[in-house]
């Protein structure tokens, strides 16, 4: 079972209305661009993952 924060799904929720309703290419965009920016943060899930 996948366990997540509270703090996460509510930054979740804020990222979902933000971009409701916007094309699928903005919204990939947008996560590519977030991933590129966390795989850089050491501590990251991403940084973790890429660095083992």
């Amino acid at each position: 079972m996948l366990r997540v924060a509270a703090e996460t799904r509510r930054a979740a929720a804020q990222i979902a209305r933000e971009y409701a309703g916007r094309k699928l290419e903005t919204v990939l965009a947008a996560l590519v661009a977030d991933m590129a920016v966390a795989l850089e943060r050491p501590g990251s899930w991403e940084h973790e993952r890429v660095t083992a």
